[in-house]
């Protein structure tokens, strides 16, 4: 079950969200030129991926842009960047939400490259498309996992706990409520057995 779970942090895009990587878009203006900054969401996984240190994530405001063909032509011709594998992440398919943001994976061909796409980010209509290096969130992701993971077994031994002591107190109800009941008829055969000796 939470192999499959995902985190979603909060946006003023996306209210459905559970939680999102991202600030609200409404908050992240550029006052100097009045660009909106679209950051890409993350999820949780259980293992880091293999390292791809030449590699950046980012997305567009929804999930309706263009081929892989057209982003790479627009980083190549936006940024002056080489870009050597372009891939989608369908987080909304895997997440079973469609309102959810997914992302593009884009590897360069040298680090000058990757630097550059980071600084610049791109520029698509009012929207500022800000980059983030793949392994940094990989490993913020598998950190997110393992907060999760903590929190669930915290939860769960709260509750085994309250369960024991719910049990232990009715345990000694039980046992005080014998005692009694156990009292009471032995001072009853008392009585009457001292009234037939009388």
């Amino acid at each position: 079950m939470t192999k499959n779970k995902f985190i979603f942090f909060s946006s003023k895009y996306n209210q459905d969200d559970d939680s999102q990587f991202s600030d609200s878009d409404d908050d992240n203006v550029d006052p100097t030129d009045r660009l909106y900054q679209i950051k890409p969401k993350m999820h949780m996984r259980k293992d880091e991926p293999e390292a791809r240190p030449r590699a950046a994530i980012f997305r567009f405001r929804d999930n309706e842009y263009s081929t892989h063909a057209e982003v790479k032509y627009l980083l190549e011709t936006q940024l002056g960047v080489r870009v050597k594998t372009v891939q989608y992440d369908p987080l909304d398919i895997r997440a079973t939400k469609p309102d959810v943001y997914s992302r593009w994976i884009v590897e360069f061909c040298n680090d000058m490259d990757l630097n550059k796409a980071l600084q610049k980010g791109l520029v698509v209509g009012k929207d500022k498309l800000i980059f983030y290096k793949h392994d940094d969130i990989a490993t913020r992701e598998v950190k997110s996992f393992k907060y999760f993971q903590s929190v669930l077994k915290a939860k769960h031994k709260f509750k085994s706990k309250q369960t024991k002591s719910s049990r232990s107190e009715s345990s000694k109800m039980s046992a005080t409520s014998f005692g009694k009941s156990k009292r009471q008829t032995s001072t009853q055969s008392t009585q009457i057995t001292s009234d037939l000796f009388d």
